[in-house]
């Protein structure tokens, strides 16, 4: 079963890159880490979000974060840079003599990091659109989410990735679209 793919299409002009990045990435993983964490509010100028309080996931995004916009500000004219996010299941798969763990995909998020176009770099981003768009999509699929069956903190494995996306090359465009194991190495 192919797990259910957000894509996101995003465009910040670099000033509020990093802040809105964070914010989306703590957006998201506030509605998926199901345990029990303490929630925090963020204000980023007129906005309000919840990001949750926890010193390995604000790393994660912290590093991703400054990944993606290293990758954006080493060369300006790539056309995009991508965010994944994967939220997985461990199975437990019975073999001979042996029980295999096994982490299923359930859930990812593409987060596409556009760089602008010196027409739109004074161009505001609507970031409390992004993060309703978030809210939407979270709050229209749930069927699709495992049972809880752990009181750990993080119920979910996840992982999170970030890779340039080169538009003209057609090998990595049909390699990328086959599969996308290639984003988590």
């Amino acid at each position: 079963m192919s797990p259910l793919t957000f894509t996101l299409n995003l465009g910040f002009d670099p000033k509020s890159r990093k802040d809105g990045l964070k914010a989306m990435l703590h957006t998201i993983f506030f509605q998926r880490v199901f345990g029990h964490v303490r929630p925090r509010e963020h204000q980023l100028e007129d906005l309000t979000y919840c990001l949750v309080d926890d010193d390995e996931v604000s790393h994660i995004i912290d590093s991703s974060v400054g990944d993606a916009i290293g990758r954006l500000e080493k060369n300006r004219t790539e056309a995009k840079v991508m965010i994944l996010v994967e939220f997985n299941e461990k199975k437990f798969k019975k073999q001979w003599f042996t029980t295999v763990q096994e982490e299923i995909c359930w859930e990812r998020w593409e987060l596409l990091i556009m760089q602008p176009s010196n027409s739109l770099s004074g161009k505001s981003y609507p970031l409390a659109s992004y993060i309703m768009t978030v809210l939407n999509l979270v709050n229209s699929h749930k069927e699709h989410i495992p049972p809880i069956t752990s009181k750990e903190k993080f119920v979910f494995p996840y992982k999170v990735a970030v890779n340039t996306v080169n538009e003209g090359n057609w090998a990595d465009a049909i390699k990328r679209s086959v599969s996308h194991d290639d984003l988590l190495s």
